[in-house]
């Protein structure tokens, strides 16, 4: 897969609704899982990659960070 390629299915499923970017992913974790089908690996990792990228809070990093503690 080349750069604009990607690129080109990344705003793609950036471009999409939530609601329908959840039923891309289902069928693309159904093609890929379940029927083992290979083909759809990097298309699946691309609409995951922007449903983690909505719903980032940075909350977790937050949570972490107020519990560092330097042991001496």
């Amino acid at each position: 897969m080349t750069k604009d390629e990607y690129q080109e299915l990344y705003y793609k499923y950036q471009d999409m609704c939530d609601n329908e970017l959840d039923s891309n992913l289902k069928d693309l974790y159904s093609k890929r899982y379940m029927d083992g089908n290979i083909d759809v690996f990097t298309e699946h990792r691309i609409a995951s990659r922007v449903r983690l990228e909505r719903n980032r809070t940075g909350e977790s990093l937050m949570f972490h960070m107020k519990e560092f503690q330097i042991k001496k």
